[in-house]
């Protein structure tokens, strides 16, 4: 079993994967959008989820599960010291793949994501392997990460790839990338 999958991708290599993962296995997606709400929205396709692989405030993250239909999951409440908040996380499921999606910093870079199955459940561990086989497929490599053929693309137009929010602009990691000047 793979432990974890590294992805480069813009929000069509997202949808254009998704579209034949959903072509070949049946689930559903659970996002929890809002800290401040239990509330888990559940969506058929990956292109009813708004802003997928967009970052946007107040989230380091966007996170996707997928699980077979009719899986029942509640968001665990804490305490915080703004008040009570919400998480939907992978020990709240019994078993998932589990999308964790930075997709595109505000400051232009590409920011790597990720999935793996959580559990051992036969039907999540199917989606997962389908999920991997249509990635391995469509996406090429690129310093051992999988990257989407638009995100490639842009790459050849100095689109940067970057493996943390927070990394510094020479954290850029396309091999072939001109040195940058030193200040």
């Amino acid at each position: 079993m793979r432990k974890c999958t590294y992805f480069y991708a813009t929000p069509a290599d997202f949808h254009a994967l998704m579209d034949l993962v959903e072509a070949d296995e049946t689930f559903v997606y659970l996002v929890h959008p809002d800290i401040h709400s239990p509330e888990i929205r559940v969506h058929e396709r990956a292109r009813d989820i708004s802003d997928v692989l967009r970052m946007y405030p107040g989230h380091f993250e966007h996170s996707l599960f997928l699980v077979p239909p009719g899986t029942q999951v509640q968001a665990a409440s804490y305490e915080h010291v703004t008040g009570r908040r919400y998480a939907l996380r992978p020990t709240e499921l019994p078993a998932a793949v589990v999308l964790q999606l930075w997709g595109e910093h505000p400051g232009g870079a590409l920011v790597r994501s990720r999935f793996w199955a959580h559990g051992d459940a036969p039907e999540v561990r199917d989606i997962e392997a389908t999920l991997f086989r249509h990635m391995r497929r469509t996406f090429g490599n690129e310093g051992g990460s999988k990257v989407g053929p638009e995100a490639a693309a842009q790459l050849l137009t100095g689109r940067r790839l970057t493996f943390d929010v927070n990394a510094p602009a020479e954290a850029d990691l396309r091999p072939s990338s001109p040195a940058l000047p030193s200040k």
